[in-house]
């Protein structure tokens, strides 16, 4: 049975990194951190998004760097278009 139509999420929540002398890159990226359909939710998916970055593998990789992280969330104002 198909699943039934979600609304899109509400916020996107997005991370800037920058270079930095531990991270040993060469230019600023911005990319999706996730999604969620309140702003109470984007503490968690900043939390979920520091954890993923500190995960060693059983210390096979040296952890992220937190500096030079910076969240920026955004609001999507969804109208739906007739086709």
């Amino acid at each position: 049975m198909p699943k039934a139509f979600e609304r899109p999420p509400a916020i996107y929540l997005f991370v800037t990194v920058k270079p930095t002398k531990k991270n040993g890159m060469t230019e600023t990226i911005t990319g999706r951190v996730g999604t969620c359909q309140h702003e109470s939710e984007i503490p968690a998916l900043i939390a979920k998004d520091r954890r993923d970055m500190g995960q060693t593998f059983g210390g096979l990789i040296e952890p992220a760097s937190m500096e030079g992280r910076t969240y920026r969330a955004f609001r999507a104002e969804w109208s739906e278009i007739a086709v």
